[in-house]
């Protein structure tokens, strides 16, 4: 809550009025207001969510401090070296409550690239993909000594519509954007029909969606119906025209995402054909994610389209920091720079009572405005696509947090 720390939200310790530790074995949060989400805060699906006072107090900040790259905890592994953009190296902790973790050592490694990580699993080079993306997961197959594992989670894969900035801030173009291309179609030719799909940022699976929902049918005619109300008028060059200025769209996600990269050129063809240039911006995560401070495009609000997930980090249907206009960056995570006076007031009630039906009955509602306003289009739920090596055992991969929740668990069998 620092406001000197640079940080992407602050949900939901703004919510926080103080905390209180009885004895030393209590801790009592004092809230501003009933704030349901609040249950899930300090579980283990929000792991770090307490650091330690002694380290930390002294400093101003934390935006250069050590700690952010060697940090300090209770868990059943401590760090021991962190080779930025490569790997992570973990021991077992001695400490640990329940006693040291049985795998002495973990290296967990980033690949962002999909050839990189099928060879290295189909060579047993890793013990565990996880989470893969659908074009790995799909073209391993049967790998001898390997499991494939698929279920449920809560990661959403959307596109975000930047509303803030002509000529995404014309409803009738997002509209058409949608009516422009067959969701159905993505999801069987590029996600191989691994997952579930639903238009809104509430799972399908859980009892918080709205059922009476669905997706804009792929009806080009409407499309441009659509972009002929909103100005937007055939070129000689069969590119759409308006006051002299030609509809062009710069389309961003992450570099190396095979799945993402095919749903691209999808929808790059889809929206040319209704005249629409579409200019495809990908770069790494970490750039494309960056702050605005670092020149990070979605989050400085420099993109049109953008194509991404977001993983929800607790089962509770909140959705405040995504839609309502007080979480605009840099307060927020509503990317699509959206402001909607309703859609606000009703994720306010919604995360301020803990009365179920109530809830449902404004998640529900929040929902419609979603649809109908479209400021970002769910594609789909993803499905977990794990691959791990026969020896390792003890793996349970959540439908919500981290597949390292029992880490402490597992053990491997050489």
């Amino acid at each position: 809550m620092n406001p000197r720390n640079n940080v992407v939200v602050r949900t939901p310790y703004d919510e926080i009025a103080r905390i209180e530790t009885p004895d030393p074995y209590t801790v009592r949060l004092i809230m501003k207001r009933p704030f349901a989400p609040i249950l899930d805060a300090f579980t283990v699906r929000n792991q770090g969510a307490i650091v330690p006072a002694h380290v930390l107090a002294k400093y101003e900040d934390l935006n250069h401090v050590d700690f952010a790259g060697n940090p300090v905890g209770s868990g059943p592994y401590r760090l021991v070296a962190w080779r930025r953009g490569s790997e992570i190296a973990l021991e077992a902790n001695p400490q640990f409550y329940r006693g040291a973790p049985k795998i002495k050592r973990i290296v967990i490694r980033f690949i962002a690239n999909d050839n990189t990580m099928t060879i290295a699993l189909r060579t047993h080079e890793l013990d565990l993909g996880d989470r893969l993306s659908i074009a790995t997961y799909t073209n391993l197959g049967q790998v001898p000594g390997m499991l494939p594992a698929l279920a449920a989670q809560s990661n959403w894969e959307h596109l975000t519509f930047n509303a803030g900035r002509p000529p995404l801030d014309d409803r009738r173009v997002r509209l058409a954007l949608c009516y422009g291309f067959d969701v159905r179609e993505i999801f069987a030719k590029v996600a191989h029909g691994l997952g579930v799909i639903g238009p809104t940022a509430e799972n399908p699976v859980t009892q918080w969606y709205n059922r009476r929902l669905d997706y804009y049918p792929y009806d080009p005619k409407k499309a441009a119906s659509l972009l002929e109300q909103a100005g937007w008028r055939l070129g000689p060059d069969g590119l759409r025209v308006k006051d002299g200025k030609r509809l062009s769209l710069t389309f961003v996600s992450t570099a190396g995402n095979i799945t993402r990269e095919q749903t691209q050129v999808i929808l790059q063809e889809r929206w040319r054909a209704l005249g629409i240039e579409v200019v495809i911006k990908n770069g790494p995560a970490a750039m494309v994610f960056a702050l605005a401070a670092n020149g990070g495009p979605i989050y400085s609000g420099n993109y049109d389209v953008a194509l991404s997930a977001w993983a929800n980090p607790i089962p509770d249907p909140n959705t405040i920091n995504f839609n309502a206009s007080d979480r605009i960056p840099p307060l927020g995570n509503n990317l699509s720079f959206y402001r909607n006076a309703e859609l606000t007031r009703l994720e306010d009630e919604a995360a301020g009572t803990f009365d179920e039906r109530v809830r449902k009955r404004l998640y529900d509602r929040i929902q419609e405005i979603e649809l109908d306003e479209v400021p970002y289009y769910v594609l789909r739920w993803s499905a977990i696509t794990d691959m791990r090596s026969t020896a390792l055992r003890g793996v349970r991969p959540p439908i919500v947090g981290s597949t390292f929740w029992n880490v402490a668990d597992w053990a491997l069998a050489r």
